[in-house]
């Protein structure tokens, strides 16, 4: 099959980052809103996009620009290493919600569905 982008090379000569970059895309959603940027700089998130991302008001982001995208993520939860006995456990440094059993199993069943075999 002849490339649909004659003359280039879609890969870059490097092929090994786009499955990644199919699998961001494959993973994203779209929301139908268009949010503009004011004079100080602010963005305002959709809440569609608050939920579905679990960012809640007061949240530590950050905020990267990188490959022509700009990313925002919540800043990973600070936690203290601890060992009972044998077993060692990661102790949140700062009040966080319960960890509740539907959120294991969805959690589960996301990374299932990440690791299946594509057909």
């Amino acid at each position: 099959m002849p490339s649909p982008f004659p003359g280039m090379d879609p890969y870059l000569g490097e092929p090994a980052p786009w499955p990644s970059i199919h699998q961001r895309y494959r993973k994203s959603r779209t929301f139908p809103t268009k949010p503009t940027i004011d004079t100080a700089g602010r963005l305002v998130i959709p809440k569609e996009i608050r939920q579905a991302a679990g960012l809640t008001p007061g949240m530590p982001l950050t905020i990267r620009w990188r490959d022509g995208l700009i990313e925002i993520e919540p800043e990973p939860v600070p936690v203290k290493l601890t060992r009972k006995g044998r077993l060692l456990g990661a102790v949140p440094q700062m009040d966080v919600p319960p960890l509740l059993t539907e959120t294991v199993e969805q959690t589960r069943r996301m990374v299932q569905r990440q690791q299946a075999p594509r057909t």
